[in-house]
């Protein structure tokens, strides 16, 4: 039997911002959790501050390769609204020493607890749950989030 990671579906959850007292007993990483966040950088107030954008100006999700490609985009900072009620949101984050292995396990590593989601951004996260096919446990941390669906 291959070693899989069990989905953590909870259908009687009650969803809720932060952290609630007890969520974090046990937790190896509790001692990350800090719910004082830096204040939104001016280019995404500003970005904000303009409202929703033309949807034609966003990536379509099968082009989001192009992110990493050089230069800017025509939305680099702000969000559109579409008719099926998604949402396109577009913010340059600047993160100095982060490798694309460490955002591999980062994006991998979040989703497999709502508490882990929440460390991420504890102002808006408020539920993360895997849903679908189970993850391999051995494969590398991109196969374990690429593809995969999260509820």
């Amino acid at each position: 039997m291959a070693d899989v990671a069990e989905p953590r579906a909870d259908p009687g959850r009650r969803p809720h911002l932060g952290v609630q007292p007890g969520e974090l007993d046990g937790k190896w990483y509790a001692k990350y959790w800090n719910p004082v966040m830096a204040p939104l950088p001016e280019h995404v107030r500003e970005a904000l501050a303009l409202g929703p954008q033309a949807p034609p100006l966003c990536l379509d999700f099968d082009a989001a390769g192009r992110l990493s490609d050089a230069g800017y985009h025509d939305l680099e900072n702000g969000y559109s609204l579409f008719e099926d009620g998604s949402m396109h949101l577009a913010t340059l984050t600047r993160m100095p020493g982060v490798s694309p292995a460490m955002l591999d396990w980062w994006f991998w590593w979040h989703a497999m607890e709502t508490q882990r989601y929440k460390l991420w951004y504890p102002r808006a996260h408020v539920y993360a749950e895997w849903s679908g096919e189970l993850m391999e446990r051995r494969a590398p941390y991109r196969e374990r989030y690429i593809g995969a669906r999260r509820s």
